[in-house]
């Protein structure tokens, strides 16, 4: 709108000008250059007389009414002279409102894209704080189904250690008997042990965040774990920057990465090495644990994660609920972040963490 109207102001002074122009040259044509003669057979008008004691110079002789004409020219001259130079403060004053309207709209679409910005980090993080929220209610109610679960348990425990006592007590049972009964009791014990266990495992608390720089979290955990390292297994690390700042709650992270290593430890039945690695990618940070263990089957990856699954029966002396890589699993969610993993037979496992910055 104001450039419409600075291009009509510029215009009418352009009109203005010419007009002018046209003007003065019309007041200029009105008399008769010096040097130039009266046009010859003028004559003064019937009736009219020349005033006595004047003289008309050589070629200024003026025809009548030409003085009166002259004189209102000139003052329209001057008037559109007057009115050119209110135009042109017009057009002055118009052209600095237009450039301080040209800063502020700048200033506007500057301010519109800070808010814009602010609004879209403000959803982003809205909807990461109700992801971790849901899936902390959801972490509460599974713990909430196996407390009650290892009451209803806990109750049928009693029960068949009562019928089991019974069987023991039966004279002359023959050993195949007994050894079903004891392969009975072991099983209801085991049950019992993974649902307390499960108990634990669910029960995360209230995040504690605070911004800690990573490498101290994986230095923690490899002094931690040195002591359990065997002779022909060597554990490292390398890191992509001195300081890794990460918003996490240290103990949670420290105890997710104990029971992968652990696992990777556990994997490994002669000589081998465990490599941990970090990088950045934008507002994330990764960190690789590899291992040259004996690797995953392809059609049980899928399931390593989930709850109460273990490829160590059998392998190790140490009972095994295959809950600690479904606890890691869990505590990486609750940051914002994710595991993944790689593996292949006889050659290790990759598991791949991702932590938002």
């Amino acid at each position: 709108m104001d450039n419409e109207r600075i291009t009509k102001l510029r215009e009418r002074v352009v009109r203005l000008k010419e007009k002018t122009k046209l003007l003065s040259e019309k007041i200029q044509g009105n008399g008769y250059a010096t040097g130039t003669t009266k046009p010859t057979g003028t004559t003064m008008p019937a009736g009219t007389t020349k005033p006595e004691g004047t003289t008309i110079p050589a070629g200024k002789e003026k025809l009548p009414g030409q003085e009166a004409e002259t004189n209102f020219l000139r003052t329209k001259l001057e008037s559109a002279e007057h009115e050119k130079e209110g135009l042109t403060e017009k057009v002055a004053g118009l052209s600095e409102e237009g450039a301080r309207l040209k800063e502020m709209v700048l200033s506007l679409e500057k301010e519109k894209r800070i808010i814009e910005s602010e609004r879209n980090t403000l959803s982003e993080q809205m909807a990461g704080l109700h992801q971790e929220t849901w899936i902390k209610f959801s972490l509460d109610l599974i713990k909430e189904f196996i407390e009650e679960l290892l009451r209803y348990f806990r109750d049928t425990m009693c029960m068949l250690k009562e019928a089991i006592d019974i069987l023991d007590a039966i004279p002359g049972m023959d050993e195949a008997t007994k050894k079903k009964v004891d392969v009975i009791a072991r099983k209801v014990k085991c049950m019992i042990d993974v649902m307390i266990d499960a108990k634990e495992k669910y029960n995360f608390g209230e995040l504690k965040l605070r911004r800690t720089n990573l490498g101290d979290i994986i230095n923690t955990v490899i002094s931690k774990y040195s002591m359990r390292l065997r002779q022909k297994i060597s554990l490292n690390a390398k890191f992509s920057e001195t300081q890794i700042i990460v918003n996490v709650d240290p103990d949670l992270i420290t105890e997710m990465l104990g029971y992968i290593v652990s696992n990777s430890i556990e994997s490994i039945t002669t000589m081998g090495s465990i490599e941990m690695e970090t990088r950045t990618t934008g507002d994330r940070v990764f960190l690789e644990i590899r291992d040259n263990g004996y690797g995953i089957p392809p059609h049980f990856l899928d399931k390593t994660l989930a709850p109460f699954f273990t490829l160590k029966d059998g392998k190790t002396d140490e009972f095994h609920t295959g809950l600690g890589l479904t606890r890691a699993y869990w505590i990486c969610r609750l940051h914002g972040g994710d595991i993944e993993l790689e593996s292949q037979m006889n050659k290790g496992t990759k598991v791949t963490i991702w932590l938002p910055c």
